[in-house]
């Protein structure tokens, strides 16, 4: 017998819905800032990573909160506003703030990718939710995912989680 009569889709939330906030706030951001210099400085001729730090720049440059503003004042004092090392401290801001920046999101997803690759990231699913979400599929119902995160964060999330 269905679990949900007349139902067809859920939509489910990942953040304190199928594993807890704390993992994505305490776990997941903190390791792409520590992270982040060694990711870049290894991936720098890569053409999507070029494409996302320049897309990163560019809102650099149109971003309008003091803080973003006084980095980048800071960084044309010192005459590099354009590198790497000037960019971290805004990538950084950009984590802190959890800004919903899809430069900043794909970045994570990439650096995430490694993490779980190499078992240093294991998602942390409630222990109800991979039974409901197979017996929901198992129903044909069409499950889906919210998030600001991005779409590969989401499936690394589910792919290298406690429930295998």
């Amino acid at each position: 017998m269905p679990t949900f009569t007349g139902i067809s889709h859920l939509l489910l939330d990942i953040e304190g819905t199928t594993c807890p906030v704390s993992f994505v706030a305490e776990v997941l951001f903190p390791y792409a800032a520590q992270q982040l210099p060694t990711f870049l400085q290894s991936q720098a001729n890569d053409p999507t990573v070029q494409q996302l730090l320049a897309d990163v720049q560019q809102a650099w440059l149109s971003d309008a909160d003091p803080d973003a503003e006084s980095l980048w004042q800071e960084a044309q004092e010192q005459q590099q506003s354009a590198t790497l090392a000037a960019s971290m401290a805004y990538f950084q801001l950009l984590i802190k703030q959890d800004r919903k920046l899809t430069a900043l999101k794909d970045l994570q997803g990439l650096i995430w990718r490694v993490g779980y690759s190499a078992g240093e990231l294991v998602a942390p699913l409630f222990p109800d939710v991979a039974a409901a979400l197979q017996n929901w599929h198992q129903e044909g119902i069409v499950l889906g995912v919210y998030s600001s995160g991005s779409v590969e964060a989401q499936k690394l999330l589910y792919g290298h989680c406690n429930a295998g």
